[in-house]
């Protein structure tokens, strides 16, 4: 996870998150893909049953040594989070998403597929509802990189008009007056392991 970004939700270790998102309560990921174009969706069909040892206890019993006949593709499984994304509450993810920079996703919306940057989509499939800004201050917004510098270098800036704050970050960046901002990254404890 990102600096600056918080979640009220558990995150899996395969998400990447980016800097300065916001994540509400209740976000779920979907679980892996089945394919559609067999005799079933079930995993007798597909996969090594590691995850699902009714089906392994029953070969095992009755006909050791059997194998899925095909694998099955899944597809990309983690979830990427750029940078300032705003998950609302209750939202559904399918696996392999990308969130882009600057995008809200509505309270409830099931995202399967990906989202632009500065976007704001909701439902079930979401959509996009409209964009945050128009597309020369979400292009310049993008160019600024702002979410790589501390939110302490914006004192003097003005957040509320975002085509000027875009131009300041690229100038106090380019005149050297803000340094992007490199922490150490931060490592979990292990659950077992002494803090």
């Amino acid at each position: 996870m990102g600096a600056f970004s918080y979640s009220h939700s558990p995150l899996s270790n395969w998400m990447r998150i980016g800097r300065y998102c916001s994540i509400a309560s209740k976000l779920e990921i979907m679980g892996t893909a089945h394919p559609l174009d067999r005799v079933s969706t079930s995993p007798f069909t597909y996969q090594a049953f590691d995850s699902h040892p009714h089906l392994t206890a029953f070969a095992r019993a009755n006909r050791p040594g059997f194998r899925p006949q095909q694998s099955f593709a899944k597809g990309a499984m983690g979830v990427v989070l750029e940078n300032d994304v705003w998950i609302g509450q209750a939202v559904l993810l399918r696996r392999g998403v990308r969130i882009g920079t600057g995008a809200v996703v509505a309270a409830g919306a099931v995202v399967v597929k990906d989202v632009p940057p500065y976007a704001i989509v909701g439902g079930n499939p979401a959509r996009v509802i409209r964009f945050r800004f128009d597309p020369d201050t979400a292009g310049r917004l993008l160019e600024s990189r702002w979410w790589d510098y501390a939110f302490t270098d914006f004192e003097n800036f003005d957040v509320t008009a975002p085509a000027a704050f875009a131009e300041a970050v690229i100038t106090a960046a380019r005149d050297g007056r803000i340094q992007p901002f490199s922490p150490r990254p931060f490592r979990p404890a292990a659950p077992d392991e002494a803090v």
